[in-house]
């Protein structure tokens, strides 16, 4: 029996390709998204919003958010990993914190496309937050 043997090029070429491939894998029933929208549904401004992600050690704030206006930012894509989050804001001088707080996943949505993470808030420190479809606004 003869057995054939390769050049090392040919085997570094081997190589980089098997990994290649395998490091471009993306797990099944991946929520992505984009952007965080603060709104403020009250009547008074908003002020000194912070949003923090103690995990990833990652802060997001906003001076002031006008009344019925909003804040937001967007940037690069990311897997949704659930991470808990602290909120604290400022509403006609009196201090809101909330938090732990988790973004429920939606119950459907649509695989390799972005979604939002939208937090409503509203009078006296209540709060929703949901994910929106980032294509369908």
């Amino acid at each position: 029996m003869k057995y054939r043997v390769y050049s090392k090029p040919f085997w570094l070429f081997f190589i980089v390709f098997i990994f290649g491939c395998t490091a471009n894998l993306k797990k099944e029933n991946e929520l992505i998204f984009n952007e965080l929208v603060v709104k403020n549904s009250t009547y008074g401004n908003i002020s000194n919003l912070e949003i923090r992600v103690e995990k990833v050690n990652k802060v997001f704030s906003c001076g002031i958010i006008l009344s019925k206006s909003f804040c937001s930012n967007k940037f690069s894509t990311r897997i949704y990993e659930g991470n808990s989050v602290k909120i604290n804001w400022y509403e006609g001088g009196k201090e809101h914190v909330v938090g732990p707080l988790v973004v429920e996943r939606p119950k459907s949505y649509i695989e390799n496309t972005n979604y939002q993470i939208v937090l409503v808030l509203r009078q006296a420190g209540q709060h929703m937050a949901y994910f929106v479809n980032s294509e369908k606004r």
